[in-house]
């Protein structure tokens, strides 16, 4: 037995590349990028992953690099999968639209983009995202005071303790469910229109929140 083992294999990659290659396509027929996008895919075994996200992370590196991590041993991966790569995509797309690779965002802008990616996925797929009924709507309009006083605020911290939680704070996932509620008004509004939607200005989107 060799001591080395390097991931991912290829059949993990044959399970997987069909299904992004596929969710991308149509991604694209719905909004299509001004750039080429390179997905990077590799294999996760983190717990909470595999328990709470059905096995499926995402993230948007840039206008022109998604990364996601999948563990095909966990339930419903595949649905999973399609919906975090629409969600990365639709950040991606906004990077570009927004010229913010590079930028320290604002908790504004994260409101505008975690909530825009929420709706995309859900316009792609047809299913409601995994975080935007994580808290009811009146715990959102009570979370939406909390953080109104952080809109133009920076930083990775503050990010994490928002949208993933912090005791007697935020509730995990809150600042998800907050943001996709404010957003998708907008996105009734605007009839479903991704090229402006996209390319809009945080302050729009949100506009007097919740």
């Amino acid at each position: 037995m060799k001591p080395f083992l390097i991931t991912p294999d290829e059949k993990f990659i044959k399970k997987v590349r069909p299904i992004i290659e596929k969710t991308l396509e149509k991604c694209s027929r719905i909004l299509k990028s001004k750039k080429l996008i390179r997905v990077n895919v590799g294999f996760t075994n983190d717990a909470f992953v595999i328990k709470s996200m059905h096995g499926v992370s995402g993230e948007t590196l840039s206008s022109t690099e998604i990364m996601v991590r999948v563990n095909t041993s966990a339930k419903d991966w595949e649905n999973y999968l399609i919906s975090t790569v629409a969600h990365e995509y639709a950040h991606a797309v906004r990077t570009h639209e927004l010229k913010s690779d590079n930028v320290e965002f604002s908790i504004l802008y994260a409101i505008a983009n975690e909530g825009i990616g929420q709706c995309f996925e859900e316009y792609v797929t047809g299913n409601a995202p995994l975080m935007c009924n994580a808290i009811s709507k009146a715990a959102a309009k009570r979370l939406w005071g909390k953080i109104k006083p952080h809109l133009s605020k920076k930083g990775w911290p503050l990010f994490a303790k928002i949208f993933f939680g912090c005791k007697k704070v935020f509730p995990h996932w809150g600042g998800y469910t907050v943001a996709y509620i404010i957003v998708k008004k907008k996105v009734e509004e605007m009839n479903y229109d991704w090229r402006k939607l996209i390319a809009m200005r945080s302050e729009e989107l949100v506009g007097t929140g919740l």
